[in-house]
């Protein structure tokens, strides 16, 4: 059995003989390995797992690992408004792409970065368009080395998600947390378009940051969406812009 297929509400429980516990560190989940004292940075949802066993090195060969039937996790070209570029290095939209710790998208204009936008064009397989029907955010700087790097820095709180076709606007509001958050989509997007509203603020800077974002086939998120009522969890509330909930 995989990592991922386990009832994380379970605090300690017990992987490949290792007794294990799960952990914070300054907003950032691990897990800790009591017999070894060694941890795995673990973010974590009953759909989706990334974890890594220090800053370089993924747990499951492709770094994020689905729950077992939801396999057409997509990849886009990724575009923003801003990034950052300091003395610690930059922190570019195609950031957004990779799950490595330390790599977030960070934006780069003065402030909290309200109104700063990210654009990704869908793509499901080399050189054709994809659609997605949900997309799968981590939120904030996460880095193995240096969990304090998540409190310290913005995290993104209500978006708004558009399609430029045209065919929706809605908004929603994160989690502050890093672990995997699905945002349903009202139909299928072969772009989608982001826009922060509000952030979490950072305890000791004001740049906001994304650590990935990832999309979801359109067939497989309506089957995700089901299961996950079925199963009582529900997704996160959108709302229409200007209308209800929905």
């Amino acid at each position: 059995m995989e990592v991922y297929e386990y009832d994380w509400s379970i605090r300690k429980y017990n992987v490949y003989g290792h007794s294990i516990d799960k952990v914070g560190d300054h907003g950032t989940p691990f897990l800790l390995l009591r017999d070894t004292n060694q941890k795995w940075l673990f973010l974590s949802s009953p759909y989706f797992a990334t974890v890594y066993k220090d800053e370089l090195t993924p747990f499951f060969a492709e770094g994020t690992a689905y729950r077992p039937g939801f396999n057409y996790i997509i990849v886009g070209k990724y575009s923003v408004t801003s990034f950052l570029t300091d003395s610690s290095g930059s922190y570019p939209a195609a950031n957004l792409r990779t799950d490595v710790p330390s790599k977030p998208w960070v934006e780069g204009v003065e402030g909290d970065g309200i109104g700063e936008r990210i654009s990704v064009d869908w793509l499901w397989r080399i050189g054709e368009g994809g659609s997605t029907g949900a997309m799968i955010i981590s939120n904030g700087f996460v880095s193995y080395d240096k969990p304090q790097l998540y409190e310290m820095n913005g995290r993104v709180r209500r978006i708004r998600v558009s399609d430029p076709s045209g065919s929706f606007s809605i908004e929603t509001e994160l989690a502050d947390t890093p672990n995997p958050q699905v945002v349903f989509l009202p139909s299928a997007s072969e772009r989608t378009d982001i826009e922060i509203l509000s952030i979490y603020p950072g305890s000791a800077w004001h740049d906001t940051c994304v650590n990935y974002i990832y999309g979801l086939e359109a067939t497989q998120s309506a089957r995700l969406r089901t299961l996950m009522l079925e199963e009582g969890n529900a997704p996160l509330p959108v709302e229409k812009t200007g209308s209800r909930k929905y």
